[in-house]
């Protein structure tokens, strides 16, 4: 049945799509965690109106990149994840003293990063990928979502 007017998986990518476009114009840490909160639980709309095979959608999650979204996910709704590694979040400063030498340039403003295990994951850079991936994930199973 969905949940009022997002009722299929293309439906849902719209909204992840409307996330991102949120994220992007205003990156604060709200839109960041709604965003990949939204990108992590596309995968429930697929899965539950059997859009893909299963098969596909677990290759998909076993991507690095979608893991690690999904990770994000569960940290901004848990705040410590306790049956997976729990990942460091951290935002860089381009201050002095608020990054590592070379990590960050004096001046060059905030960085979010996600520490997991030996990576380092620009966050805002993750999350570019994320939707690209998801993007070419819709087309390439034929889900082509309707402007919203």
């Amino acid at each position: 049945m969905g949940f009022f007017g997002i009722k299929t998986a293309p439906d849902m990518f719209n909204k992840l799509d409307s996330e991102y476009g949120r994220f992007k114009s205003d990156p604060s840490d709200a839109n960041l965690s709604n965003f990949f909160v939204t990108a992590n639980h596309l995968k429930d709309y697929l899965k539950n109106t059997q859009s893909v095979t299963q098969s596909a959608l677990d290759t998909f999650a076993a991507d690095q990149g979608i893991k690690d979204s999904r990770d994000l996910c569960d940290k901004a709704k848990h705040h410590t994840l306790t049956k997976r590694e729990n990942p460091m979040t951290w935002t860089l400063t381009g201050e002095i003293g608020g990054a590592s030498i070379c990590e960050l340039e004096i001046g060059a403003g905030d960085k979010r990063m996600m520490y997991s295990g030996t990576r380092s994951i620009d966050v805002d850079w993750l999350a570019d990928r994320v939707m690209l991936k998801w993007r070419d994930f819709f087309n390439q199973h034929g889900l082509r979502p309707t402007p919203s």
